[in-house]
């Protein structure tokens, strides 16, 4: 403040003030009126589906800038195992690679991997703007750990093909197994294929191959190409652990001597 001819002057950031006809008043400092106090409202149809033994994949609807309007500036994603004391944004891990937010009301999907088979996990994520402003947590979804296969069920052939020349075994996994099969092992031989003769020499490897389902999926296996007449097949399924699960029916089929001229 300074004297100028009796008057005294106030130098710098003036506050206005405007009534309100009630005698209340508000202050308006500089530069307030460009603040972002709004944040980004709460993601709630957030979702969670395991995706093989070790990863899950989350899915949501984009929430905005402002509520639900315009783009938010950034994404956090936390999860934990489940059973942990406490709220999941005080102790869960925090994910170093959340994608960047689309457009309010698009729909958004994200991987997670390096998870234990046998845990249970939860799983939360926020919105930032670009003022900071951080919207509540989402809702907390679960994804359930991946039970080892059993031995009580052994895989079901359901049929052998020829598709150019070669045979393929076509089976799922036994819809009374519990879990999810990682591998499967299949040979086949001219004779009967029993847990006796598995490990016999007459009992040639087809080979063994990694699975990527749930339980009960269909799927096809090479066998190779053989010769023509009967052959008989069997498989076994095995977990991530190594767990084998008890071997198939001996499945008989036959190959026919392709067209002459063929």
């Amino acid at each position: 403040m300074r004297r100028v001819g009796g008057i005294y002057l106030v130098l710098g950031a003036i506050a206005a003030f405007s009534g309100c006809g009630d005698g209340s008043q508000t202050v308006v400092g500089p530069g307030t009126s460009g603040l972002d106090s709004s944040a980004p409202e709460a993601i709630l149809d957030l979702s969670a589906e395991r995706i093989g033994n070790t990863a899950a994949i989350l899915r949501w609807t984009a929430t905005g800038d402002n509520g639900k309007v315009g783009i938010a500036s950034s994404y956090e994603i936390r999860y934990r195992e489940t059973g942990v004391a406490g709220e999941l944004w005080d102790s869960g891990l925090s994910v170093s690679n959340a994608p960047t937010p689309r457009s309010s009301g698009e729909s958004e999907e994200f991987r997670i991997d390096d998870l234990n088979r046998d845990r249970e996990y939860e799983f939360g994520i926020r919105a930032f703007d670009d003022a900071g402003n951080l919207s509540p947590v989402s809702n907390v979804v679960v994804v359930s750990a991946v039970p080892e296969i059993t031995s009580s069920g052994p895989p079901v052939i359901k049929d052998v093909i020829t598709r150019n020349g070669e045979s393929l075994v076509q089976f799922r996994e036994s819809l009374d197994s519990s879990g999810k099969a990682t591998y499967v092992d299949v040979r086949y031989s001219r004779s009967l294929i029993d847990s006796s003769t598995w490990e016999s020499e007459s009992v040639l490897q087809a080979g063994s191959s990694e699975l990527h389902s749930n339980y009960g999926y269909p799927w096809s296996r090479p066998i190779g190409v053989l010769e023509p007449g009967l052959w008989n097949v069997a498989i076994r399924i095995a977990d991530e652990s190594g767990n084998w699960s008890a071997l198939s029916e001996c499945y008989e089929f036959e190959v026919l001597s392709p067209p002459i001229g063929s």
